[in-house]
């Protein structure tokens, strides 16, 4: 909750929000499509976010998903 709001004060300033706030927001995102991913035998992990790119390792069995 703090960092969500920290994010939306630097935003608002016109600044650009500070790396923990983005992972913050990638590892949300990546917890909401979870539940998904796993009833398709899958699974997903952050390996690291660099310059605004989020790598990601695709885990499982998941066939089929689209």
């Amino acid at each position: 909750m703090h960092d969500e709001l920290a994010a939306l004060l630097v935003s608002r300033a016109g600044l650009d929000p500070p790396a923990w706030a983005l992972e913050a927001r990638v590892r949300g995102a990546l917890e909401s499509v979870r539940p998904f991913m796993e009833r398709h035998g899958g699974d997903v992990e952050l390996l690291g976010l660099e310059g605004g790119v989020a790598r990601l390792r695709l885990l499982g069995t998941c066939n089929g998903c689209k």
